[in-house]
């Protein structure tokens, strides 16, 4: 591997499976090594590990670690990057020394407001070749997220800025890179498909490239595929995953023009509240498709002010908001009618909530609408408040 490649490699196989066309992505902590916005985007706090053999038996591990915050997220990673042995002869004897190693660590921030997001990275690279020449830099990254509609995101971001690895009197600058990505979600409502497309742009080599991928779900499995051009490794991949409850485990095949072959396996585990204040990133992961199917999302309006009147939850329309308020734009054929209070105990979430009185946490939504006045999101609860409570009724 070329000196700082190890900042471009995948960190987790399903981004190695889809092209790495990955700066649109959501809720998705392998993100962070693309587009640091995504990192606001985490539904769920994650952890992740990645090994990878390369078509020279060279090797990369990394561990990824990403957490949601109230207004944003954050995430951290390491990485080791191994470029296998080779036989070096001083003209007497002959020994094995390793040609490549690499250390790499990151850390990411991202805020959100509305449905743009920013983010920024920090970066630190060691690199060691042929056990002979060191060389250490620091590097950063910054980027956004905008939704487009309802089911699309269009990520920026520039990675690599600053830096320089200097081996002893010479110097090798870091690939700084340009991504413009964009994501949607097709057949939302029927079989939610994800398709990606990006263009990163190689500011050093000033050499534009393209990259794809597309990610099918069935059930808790997830088949994908990708293509990247104007690249060493210029390839088709190829991919699978599957959930078990809250573990992931993820494989990607890549096909290389040497006739060769790469491969990523990676285990990754969500972990943590649901951050339920962010319901805008369109996603793929299992728990908005879940969402997606209660939802039905069907209506093009969505609700951007409630009042209760003579009882009644009255809705009024404009542009499209999130996901949570279709959920009452849809319950046309049942009303919400204040029946009775509940007082905030030490420990409860609105889904905790929403289990005790309707016996499913999938009700925590109507509470949350319903109590707008007095909650500032749905992750803000105070101990002593109290909630009103609405009654599902149909409507005759």
């Amino acid at each position: 591997m070329a000196t700082g490649l190890t900042l471009l490699e995948a960190p987790t196989a399903r981004a190695s499976a889809l092209g790495e066309a990955f700066s649109a992505v959501t809720d998705d902590a392998a993100g962070l090594a693309y587009n640091p916005a995504s990192l606001a985007t985490l539904q769920n706090s994650q952890a992740s590990f990645l090994y990878h053999r390369g078509a020279l038996d060279d090797q990369y591990g990394n561990i990824l670690l990403g957490f949601p915050m109230r207004q944003g997220g954050w995430g951290l990673s390491a990485g080791y990057y191994d470029g296998g042995t080779i036989n070096v002869s001083d003209g007497n004897s002959q020994r094995t020394i390793n040609s490549q190693t690499d250390h790499i660590a990151t850390v990411g921030w991202s805020r959100r407001q509305g449905s743009i997001r920013i983010g920024v990275a920090g970066k630190y690279l060691s690199s060691e070749l042929a056990e002979t020449y060191k060389a250490t830099t620091f590097a950063g990254d910054v980027g956004t997220q905008m939704n487009i509609g309802t089911f699309g995101t269009i990520g920026l971001a520039v990675q690599n800025i600053g830096g320089t690895l200097h081996y002893a009197s010479s110097g090798h600058d870091l690939p700084r890179t340009l991504r413009l990505g964009l994501g949607f979600i097709a057949y939302p409502k029927l079989f939610p498909i994800l398709f990606l497309i990006e263009m990163p742009y190689n500011m050093v080599q000033k050499q534009a490239n393209a990259s794809a991928g597309v990610e099918i779900p069935w059930r808790d499995l997830a088949f994908r595929a990708g293509y990247q051009s104007g690249t060493d490794q210029g390839r088709f991949t190829a991919g699978a995953g599957i959930k078990i409850k809250n573990l992931s485990l993820d494989f990607a095949f890549g096909f290389v023009n040497t006739f060769d072959n790469t491969e990523h396996i990676s285990i990754s585990y969500r972990f943590g509240n649901e951050n339920l204040a962010e319901a805008t990133a369109p996603s793929n992961n299992e728990s908005h498709r879940k969402t997606l199917r209660e939802l039905d999302v069907s209506a093009k309006e969505t609700i951007s002010k409630t009042e209760k009147k003579d009882g009644v939850l009255d809705v009024q329309h404009s542009q499209p908001q999130d996901f949570a308020a279709n959920m009452i734009e849809k319950s046309s054929r049942q009303r919400l009618v204040s029946e009775k209070t509940y007082q905030v105990r030490q420990g409860d979430t609105l889904k905790k909530i929403s289990k005790r009185v309707y016996g499913s946490t999938g009700m925590w939504k109507y509470i949350y609408y319903a109590n707008k006045n007095v909650l500032r999101s749905p992750n803000e609860l105070e101990v002593g408040q109290i909630l009103r409570i609405p009654k599902m009724e149909s409507e005759k």
